[in-house]
């Protein structure tokens, strides 16, 4: 065979920064929609069921970035806490956002849906 391909963890590096670019995107998105004010309620009710699926995916992202300790063929439970909490901390974030934005209200619900989706 002629021509040299890459080995398979050459791409790898490209992985963290494009996820995380597309993680800011998502919560960008998210945040800057329009206020809800005319939305109905089953609408709302959808929308708040997201919150779950966004952050178990956020999670993922967060703990995917970062390899088995050395020697480890699993990921530590540590790592497991660090991806949980910083993925809750995006979610107050996002909730704290709303705060300044017009038609837009921060809420303690939407931040337990976020953690028991991170869980």
């Amino acid at each position: 065979m002629s021509g040299a391909t890459l080995p398979p963890r050459a791409a790898l590096p490209v992985l963290p920064w494009t996820s995380a670019l597309a993680l800011v995107v998502v919560l960008l998105a998210a945040v800057m929609l329009p206020g809800l004010s005319q939305v109905t309620l089953w609408r709302r009710a959808l929308q708040d069921a997201g919150h779950g699926p966004v952050f178990a995916g956020i999670a993922i992202v967060l703990l995917l970035w970062r390899a088995p300790l050395p020697g480890a063929t699993v990921r530590s439970g540590a790592q497991y806490r660090d991806a949980f909490l910083l993925a809750l901390a995006l979610g107050v974030l996002t909730e704290l956002i709303q705060a300044w934005m017009p038609d837009r209200q921060m809420s303690l619900p939407d931040v337990l849906h976020d953690a028991a989706g991170a869980v």
